[in-house]
C-alpha cells in the first residue's frame, strides 16, 4: 500500500472524530448551532474518459457529517464519505492439494471510496418544505482492487485467501446541488446531484464481456487504465438536523 494511500486512510479514520469533537466544544458556548448527519444511497456515472474503466453505473452508499461554525450563518462545514462498487468478475476451477480435489472460486473487485471535505451553503429562502443547498468539495477518490479465493467444495463459500492487488488515489474536487425536504421534527429527505472531476490515476477497469480471456485468474478480466476520474453522482437519503 502506497504511503499516499495510508495518509488518506488515516484522514478517513480520524476526521469524523475531529469534526464531532469540534462541534461538541462549540455547543458549550452556543447550543443553537446545528449538526447535520446524512445517510443515503448513490449511483455514480463515470464520464469520459473515466467511463473506459467504469462503463456501468456504480451503486454505493454515503455518509456525511456537517456542523455550523456560527449559529446565525447559512453555511456548514464537514465531510462526505462515499463508497461505489466499480465492477467485479468471478472464475471457478478445480485444484488438487495433497491428492484431494477442491472446487475453488476466485473473485476480483474494484472499489472506490471518496473522502471529500466540503462547505455547504443554505440560501436564506425555501419553497414550502423544500430547503435547497449548494456544496463545494475538495478531497480524493481512493481506488483499490482486491481478490477473494473461496473454497466452494462443500457447497458453502469459505474464504481461504484475500489480497489487495492494486490501489491508487485521484485528487478530486466538485460541486453539488441538493434539496432537503422536511419530513417532520428533525428528519429531512435528502436528494442531490453532483459532479466530481479528478486528476489522473491508475484504475483496474473490467474488460467488456466479449474481451475477457478464458483464465483461472479473475484479475485477468481487468485492465489497468490511467485516466482522469470525472463522474456524476446521484444521491437519495435522509438528513438529521440535530
Amino acid at each position: 500500500m502506497s504511503m499516499q494511500l495510508r495518509w488518506i486512510l488515516v484522514l478517513l479514520l480520524f476526521l469524523p472524530g475531529f469534526f464531532i469533537q469540534a462541534q461538541q466544544e462549540e455547543e458549550v458556548e452556543d447550543l443553537d448551532r446545528i449538526v447535520i448527519i446524512d445517510l443515503g444511497f448513490n449511483l455514480g456515472n463515470a464520464l469520459f474518459p473515466f467511463d473506459r474503466a467504469a462503463p456501468e453505473l456504480m451503486a454505493g452508499g454515503e455518509l456525511g457529517f456537517y456542523f455550523q461554525l456560527e449559529a446565525d450563518q447559512p453555511y456548514a462545514v464537514g465531510i462526505d464519505f462515499t463508497y461505489n462498487y466499480v465492477g467485479g468478475h468471478s472464475v471457478e476451477f478445480p485444484e488438487i492439494i495433497d491428492g484431494v480435489t477442491f472446487d475453488l472460486r476466485e473473485r476480483a473487485n474494484t472499489h472506490m471510496i471518496s473522502l471529500l471535505p466540503s462547505v455547504r451553503l443554505y440560501p436564506n429562502w425555501q419553497l414550502g418544505k423544500l430547503k435547497p443547498y449548494f456544496q463545494a468539495s475538495l478531497g480524493a477518490k481512493i481506488f483499490f482492487t482486491d481478490t477473494h479465493l473461496y473454497d466452494i467444495s462443500g457447497g458453502g463459500a469459505e474464504v481461504s485467501e484475500y489480497d489487495i492487488q492494486d490501489s491508487s488515489v485521484s485528487w478530486s474536487y466538485g460541486g453539488t446541488i441538493g434539496v432537503n425536504i422536511d419530513l417532520g421534527s428533525f428528519v429531512f429527505l435528502n436528494a442531490r446531484i453532483g459532479i466530481t472531476p479528478g486528476v489522473s490515476a491508475p484504475v483496474y477497469g473490467k474488460l467488456p464481456e466479449d474481451e475477457i480471456p478464458n483464465s483461472d485468474f479473475a484479475i485477468d478480466a481487468f485492465r489497468r487504465i490511467n485516466t482522469t476520474t470525472p463522474m456524476m453522482r446521484y444521491g437519495i437519503g435522509v438528513s438529521f438536523f440535530l
